[in-house]
């Protein structure tokens, strides 16, 4: 179907436009002057019609905004890549992360907050939270010292910034991921509780099969230094890494239930404990290569 056939199948006005979305004309209206929406067509000198193309516009524009905290500039520069990639009831919030990602990444990458960010998880993975300086920072990022506040409260949101967005990141992963079935994941767990925070080793009776904790444990190797710390200053009873931590271990089970539940339809197994055995897994292999001879430990990293 053509453009004119789209607006004459659903031609809308700016009163019937501010009810389907929610958004009063005036704010419309100031979405037309920004550029945000394309030109209504002209009935008369003051009447307007407009159609599909403004609906699903400021649906996104909603969903940009809101679900994304986007500045209305900076979805002025995206949104016309995303127009028509959305159709009827396959408009969900969740189908559009990977699309936005992918359009938005080159537009905020280069923004002071981003940047900050960029240079935490680098300064974090290096040297941990303790030993991560705002002043450092600033200098990597090239970010006044004097700004850092417009963008965090403290060091401490920073850091918890990072790890909301790195626990956002894995769980979108986790439900692409191609799991196997539940029934072919054998554990057998002991009755003593998994505590995260005691990271030395695994406690004795716990065993699984590789498939799930392992393509758990591949997807977040990359980020072990940072996992590693956050545990350890969790350990810490530190209260922005309790916190985060917290965090990092509800939304993986999350997002690991959703996907087994659409893989099997039923749940066999307890995702929360199979997070916890995958953050206790990282540290035991941390210690094990940490303690190898520095040629066989080469040897186990690169295997």
């Amino acid at each position: 179907m053509g453009s004119a056939e789209v607006m004459a199948a659903s031609s809308f006005t700016l009163s019937k436009l501010s009810e389907l979305t929610g958004v009063k004309p005036s704010t419309i209206r100031y979405y037309l002057n920004l550029g945000l929406l394309p030109r209504p067509r002209a009935v008369t000198p003051n009447k307007f019609a407009y159609d599909e193309r403004h609906l699903e516009s400021i649906k996104l524009i909603k969903l940009l905004s809101k679900r994304r905290n986007i500045t209305l500039a900076q979805i002025k520069k995206i949104l016309p890549g995303l127009i028509g990639s959305s159709s009827g009831e396959a408009f969900l919030p969740e189908m559009w992360d990977e699309l936005i990602e992918a359009r938005l990444s080159p537009v905020l990458e280069k923004t002071p907050r981003n940047r900050l960010l960029k240079a935490a998880i680098t300064e974090l993975a290096r040297h941990g939270f303790s030993e991560m300086s705002i002043e450092d920072l600033c200098l990597t990022a090239k970010v006044p010292k004097g700004s850092f506040y417009r963008y965090f409260n403290s060091k401490d949101d920073l850091y918890f910034t990072v790890i909301a967005e790195l626990t956002d990141k894995l769980s979108k992963k986790v439900m692409r991921l191609d799991v196997p079935a539940q029934n072919s994941i054998v554990r057998i767990l002991s009755d003593e509780q998994i505590h995260p925070e005691d990271s030395s080793a695994v406690p004795n009776g716990i065993e699984s099969s590789a498939s799930l904790v392992e393509i758990l444990m591949e997807l977040c190797k990359p980020h072990t230094s940072i996992l590693l710390d956050l545990l350890a200053q969790s350990s810490r009873k530190r209260h922005t890494a309790v916190r985060a931590l917290s965090l990092f271990v509800s939304q993986l089970k999350k997002a690991l239930e959703k996907r087994l539940l659409a893989t099997d339809g039923l749940l066999l197994v307890d995702p929360e404990e199979i997070v916890l055995l995958v953050l206790a897994r990282l540290a035991e292999e941390h210690v094990r290569i940490t303690a190898t001879p520095k040629r066989a430990r080469q040897r186990l990293i690169n295997d």
